[in-house]
């Protein structure tokens, strides 16, 4: 499938996000530019999601909403543009409220930038469990992690 960010596809687990790399995503060098790693991370988060509970509508459908508390990202080697690049989505910790999900993006065998972001889920205006339809995908995330985050919303 084509868009205007390139072909994309989802990995057959669930758990990577395949994409050629469009312009738009690059600076004045051919290089992905720093910013826009959080685009890619948020597309294959979506995609992602679509396999772990039916995607964000799902999610809305109960009134709930995921909300990006805090992001990061390091570089390791640069992306260009036309390269083709996936990103492998792997929940690490989960809490009653909120999850963090971290993000690897490769291109053949080179691991270009690692990220990470914490979702609070919400419900009516505020932060509330984390609801059943996701607990399939959180499962290893909340059995494994002793990290959690120093302050829940």
């Amino acid at each position: 499938m084509g868009d205007a960010a390139g072909e994309r596809g989802r990995d057959g687990d669930g758990q990577g996000f395949s994409v050629r790399i469009a312009p738009r995503y690059c600076d004045a060098q051919g290089m992905v530019h720093a910013s826009r790693y959080y685009e890619l991370f948020e597309d294959a988060f979506l995609a992602w999601l679509d396999h772990a509970c039916g995607g964000y509508l799902a999610l809305q459908a109960i009134g709930g909403d995921l909300v990006i508390v805090e992001n990061g990202c390091t570089y390791r080697h640069p992306a260009r543009q036309n390269d083709r690049v996936t990103i492998e989505v792997d929940p690490v910790w989960a809490s009653r409220r909120s999850f963090c999900v971290a993000f690897r993006v490769r291109r053949d065998q080179v691991e270009i930038a690692d990220g990470r972001s914490t979702y609070v889920f919400v419900q009516n205006g505020a932060s509330a469990p984390i609801p059943a339809l996701l607990n399939p995908a959180l499962a290893d995330a909340k059995a494994q992690s002793p990290r959690r985050p120093a302050r829940e919303p």
